[in-house]
C-alpha cells in the first residue's frame, strides 16, 4: 500500500464505526483507492454485534497490515469512539472518516499537499456534496447549510475564528489534520457528539486551517445519519435546540475549551479568549432562558444590546427563537 508522494509523510486514517455494515465497504474501496494511499487506517468499532466486522473482515484478509481493528468492550459513542481512534493512529497526517461517505480519489492526496504548503497551519477541511442514501446529488453543499465560502472577506472574521464561533464548517468528515496536535485536541470534552465542532475551534484558535471549496466527500444521508447536518430545517433546527437545550451543551463546550488552551502553555493572544469567553457566556444566559417570558424579556433585551445575537447567533432569527419559539417548544 505504498505509492506515497507529499514529501512520504505517513497518512493514518481514523474511522469511528457503528452498525456500519451496509455501506461500510464502499467508503473503504474510496479510502483504498486513493491516489495517495493511506499508510493505516485505524477503525473502532462501537456497534453490539459482529456485523461490521463481517464487511470489514474481507478487507483486512486483501490488505494485511493496512487496517487495525479495534472492537469496543463496550459502547463508547461517537466523539468518544472517534477519540479512541484518533489516540492510536500513528501517521503524520490524520484524516477523520465516518463509515458511511464515500471520498473523491484525490481527497487524501489535496489535503495533505493544503497541509504542507502550510507549514504553520494545523488542519485542512474541503467541502462535500450532500448526496441520498444512493448517492443522488440533493443539490446542496456542507458549506451551503453551514454558510460558509472560501471567498468571504478576511474583514469579516479575522483568522475566521469570529465565523467559526457562530457555526463551525469543518466538519470531522472533511477534515485532515496533523499529529503534533494530539495531545492538545485529546482527550475530547464528556459530552455528546462534540468532536467536530471541537477539533475545529481548537485547532483554529491555535494553529488554524487551511481549507478548499472542492467538494472531496459524498456526505451520504440516510435514516441513521448520526449528523443532524441536512435534516432539518432552520425552524426545525431552532426548535431542536430549545429542547435539547444545547445552549447548556455549548456553555459546557467553551469552558472546557478556554480551560485547556489556558493549560495549553501555548501562546495565544488575549482577544482569543475575550471573543470565546464572550460566546460562552452568551451561551450560559441563553441555556438559562428556558423560564417563564417575565424572566426571559430583560435577558433577550440584554442580549440585544450587546449585540451577541447577532455575533454568535442568527440575528434577528435567534432573538425570535428564544421570544416566540419557546412558548411552543414543549
Amino acid at each position: 500500500m505504498n505509492g506515497k508522494s507529499c514529501n512520504s509523510q505517513k497518512i493514518s486514517v481514523a474511522m469511528a464505526v457503528f452498525n456500519g455494515e451496509k455501506y461500510i465497504k464502499e467508503q473503504l474501496d474510496s479510502i483504498i483507492g486513493q491516489t495517495v494511499k493511506p499508510d493505516e487506517i485505524v477503525i473502532c468499532d462501537d456497534s453490539g454485534n459482529n456485523e461490521t466486522f463481517k464487511a470489514i473482515e474481507p478487507f483486512i484478509e486483501r490488505y494485511p497490515g493496512l487496517i487495525q481493528y479495534h472492537k469496543n468492550d463496550s459502547s463508547l459513542g461517537a466523539s468518544k469512539n472517534f477519540e479512541k481512534a484518533i489516540s492510536l493512529t500513528n501517521g503524520d497526517l490524520i484524516f477523520l472518516s465516518d463509515q458511511d461517505d464515500v471520498w473523491n480519489k484525490t481527497k487524501i492526496g489535496k489535503l495533505a499537499s493544503l497541509l504542507n504548503d502550510s507549514p504553520d497551519c494545523g488542519g485542512a477541511f474541503c467541502n462535500s456534496e450532500v448526496v441520498d442514501q444512493e448517492l443522488n446529488p440533493l443539490g446542496y453543499t456542507h458549506w451551503d447549510l453551514r454558510g460558509f465560502s472560501a471567498d468571504q472577506p478576511e474583514s469579516e472574521h479575522r483568522n475566521h475564528l469570529d465565523f467559526f464561533v457562530r457555526r463551525v464548517p469543518a466538519a470531522g468528515h472533511n477534515i485532515a489534520f496533523k499529529c503534533r496536535l494530539k495531545d492538545l485536541v485529546l482527550p475530547f470534552p464528556e459530552l455528546e457528539e462534540c468532536h467536530d465542532t471541537w477539533l475545529g475551534l481548537i485547532i483554529e484558535a491555535t494553529e488554524g486551517w487551511c481549507f478548499t471549496a472542492e467538494c472531496l466527500t459524498k456526505f451520504r444521508q440516510h435514516d441513521s445519519n448520526l449528523s443532524k447536518a441536512g435534516k432539518f430545517n432552520q425552524l426545525q433546527q431552532a426548535l431542536y435546540a430549545i429542547r435539547q437545550n444545547r445552549f447548556s451543551w455549548n456553555e459546557q463546550l467553551y469552558s472546557e475549551l478556554i480551560e485547556r488552551l489556558s493549560s495549553s502553555g501555548r501562546d495565544i493572544d488575549k482577544g482569543i479568549f475575550d471573543l470565546l469567553r464572550n460566546r460562552r457566556d452568551h451561551c450560559r444566559i441563553r441555556a438559562e432562558m428556558n423560564c417563564n417570558i417575565f424572566k426571559r424579556f430583560p435577558m433577550i433585551c440584554k442580549e440585544i444590546g450587546n449585540r451577541r445575537y447577532f455575533k454568535y447567533g442568527r440575528g434577528w432569527k435567534s432573538v425570535c427563537q428564544d421570544l416566540v419559539l419557546r412558548l411552543f417548544s414543549h
